[in-house]
């Protein structure tokens, strides 16, 4: 396909156009919902405005005829609405086109069809006898003619601007035009292909999850925008961490920079216990429609691909790679303006159920160093497990790694230290809103000395900072202080231990003030309940727990109210119930944790 056509099908963040071959390069960023979001719907309006614009045309036309002396200047304007005419003429074809209701008409659409209709309607109010102006033309007409009244400046100043309204009119045509056709693509592409839809960073599942605050990390998020940028950086980028040090939260931050960047191809959130998201079934199937999503220059290759091999999905993860990632990319024409490198956020990758899926993706995302044009990078992260560091030991020299439990504890405390600032000041000011004066809490809650307990607890976890946070904020057992004064005294009890310190007093608030028998029952409840959202293959919501445990809704409600710190519970029952961060089922199945808590598993 000749670099021409490409251009004209490419998408990306502006419009950028060849004046002297009139030939238009269309680029618009696609949001992190759905690719066509991005061009603001303007009312039908300008639908409107086009119609009473072309009758001033064909108007303007008319009284041209009339004029006799200034042959050059009306033949030029002729020429001009002529080619105003079938300009306007195109966006009455799409407004009466069945995709009608796919159009984005976009402000400078709109704008630039008004601003042409005040052009038009000023020329033919000059020109127009019912003018003034027209009336001193009248005055010194020989036979039927009309005088022409403007300089020579004048009305090569308002054909220049009435020519870039033109323009603008034009490549927004186009645009939709190439929207249309990329929708049709994109579409084409779903339909075949089997996506793990919430394992994208802006799914509905990942969206509402923490993103990093402003002024944390930001060494590291300088240190990945660095080796992005870079075309002779190494391929891969392996951020590794201990359970809970915020891997996931910086994915999510890396994933919406490189997204609002353009810069994203795609992203594929590892989840384990969820069978879409556990292994590579689905995994470049999904890559590849991210991709098409976020840089629908690829749309048509990758629509090629598939066409050619309409079993693809079924093939080898080594085949899919090949077919639907870097083959169709090497061949993307160089001269192109394509956003370079193009990255691939890959988050989790030991929750990846086999093994050898684990490896066989470090082998293959280190190969595509050997893609020249478009540069393909990965930004993957997981914690330092043995199948990892085989992987990675085994393509030696191909990545750069950064170990997230090694950063200078300076730089941990400090964005810990800002992290409980700020939820603290918002669960403070939450509480506080329905108490009356003498119930608030104080400006000064929680107290310095109480923050630096809570920073020295949690580094280098953030998973306890959120699960700390969560759990002063639910109001269902205590107030925010008491709950405070609950964390802070596994301190004593178990220093050093974070994880201790995280779940332990979201599981000793099950069974507060319950005798021994009732302590029992709560334990065989919380076995049966929560032992099953842990270690399901896919998570199940409260209804069809309710079901398969035979238990009642109303029991498992309310074994899981007192968990909202650690599990995701949704309003509704029949949305599943998740963990939220898989370093509780490894806490619960610990046998270490045994004589920790009556609710070991």
């Amino acid at each position: 396909m000749p670099a021409a056509e490409w251009g004209r099908s490419y998408v990306s963040a502006k419009i950028a156009t060849n004046r002297g071959t009139g030939r238009a390069c269309f680029a618009f960023a696609t949001s992190p919902c759905h690719l066509f979001d991005t061009l603001a719907m303007e009312p039908l309006g300008a639908f409107s405005s086009a119609g009473t614009t072309a009758n001033l045309c064909k108007k303007l036309l008319l009284l041209c005829k009339d004029v006799k002396n200034a042959a050059v200047e009306t033949d030029q304007l002729r020429r001009l609405l002529a080619n105003f005419q079938r300009i306007l003429a195109s966006v009455e074809e799409m407004r009466s086109s069945p995709n009608n209701a796919k159009l984005k008409h976009t402000h400078q659409l709109s704008d630039a069809i008004h601003e042409a209709q005040s052009l038009l309607q000023k020329l033919v109010d000059d020109l127009s006898p019912s003018s003034e102006t027209a009336h001193r033309i009248l005055r010194k007409i020989k036979g039927s003619s009309i005088r022409w009244p403007f300089e020579k400046n004048d009305i090569l100043k308002r054909m220049s601007s009435l020519e870039r309204c033109m323009q603008v009119i034009n490549e927004s045509l186009q645009v939709d035009q190439t929207n249309l056709l990329l929708d049709i693509n994109y579409r084409a592409i779903l339909d075949k292909l089997p996506v793990a839809s919430d394992a994208y960073f802006d799914s509905f599942d990942e969206s509402s999850k923490a993103r990093c605050l402003p002024e944390t990390r930001v060494d590291l998020l300088q240190d990945v925008a660095n080796w992005a940028k870079k075309s002779d950086s190494h391929a891969v980028f392996w951020l590794n961490g201990m359970a809970g040090t915020g891997k996931s939260t910086i994915s999510r931050t890396i994933s919406e920079i490189f997204a609002n960047e353009n810069r994203l191809g795609a992203s594929f959130f590892f989840k384990r216990g969820e069978a879409d998201r556990g292994g590579l079934a689905k995994f470049f199937t999904t890559i590849a429609a991210d991709l098409v999503r976020r840089q629908p220059i690829f749309a048509p290759r990758i629509k090629e691909a598939i066409e050619a091999e309409p079993g693809i999905s079924t093939k080898s993860a080594s085949d899919q790679f090949q077919k639907l990632i870097t083959g169709p990319l090497s061949t993307i024409p160089k001269d192109l303006d394509l956003a370079s490198p193009i990255i691939i956020v890959v988050d989790a990758l030991d929750e990846c159920d086999r093994e050898k899926d684990i490896e066989l993706l470090i082998s293959l995302f280190s190969r595509s160093s050997q893609l020249a044009f478009p540069k393909l990078k990965f930004f993957l992260t997981s914690r330092p497990e043995l199948p990892l560091r085989l992987g990675f030991k085994k393509v030696e020299g191909t990545y750069k790694d950064l170990i997230l439990h090694e950063v200078p504890a300076s730089i941990i405390e400090n964005d810990m230290l800002r992290f409980f600032e700020y939820e603290l000041f918002n669960i403070r000011n939450d509480y506080n809103l329905s108490r009356p004066d003498d119930l608030k809490l104080p400006e000064s809650w929680p107290g310095s000395s109480n923050l630096e307990i809570l920073v020295k607890m949690a580094v280098p976890l953030f998973i306890f900072a959120s699960t700390t946070c969560r759990f002063i904020a639910d109001l269902k057992y205590s107030d925010p202080q008491r709950q405070l004064q609950r964390i802070l005294q596994y301190e004593a009890k178990a220093p050093g231990s974070r994880l201790d310190a995280t779940y332990l007093p979201v599981l000793d608030q099950q069974l507060d003030g319950l005798s021994n028998s009732e302590k029992a029952e709560v334990a065989q409840e919380f076995r049966a309940i929560v032992g099953t959202i842990i270690i399901l293959a896919n998570p199940l919501s409260i209804t069809a727990l309710s079901r398969m445990l035979d238990i009642s809704k109303e029991t498992i409600l309310n074994r899981l109210e007192m968990l909202h710190s650690v599990l995701d519970i949704p309003p509704s029952l029949t949305m599943p119930v998740r963990m939220l961060h898989l370093s509780f089922r490894d806490f619960l199945l610990d046998p270490e944790k045994r004589d920790k808590t009556p609710l070991y598993m």
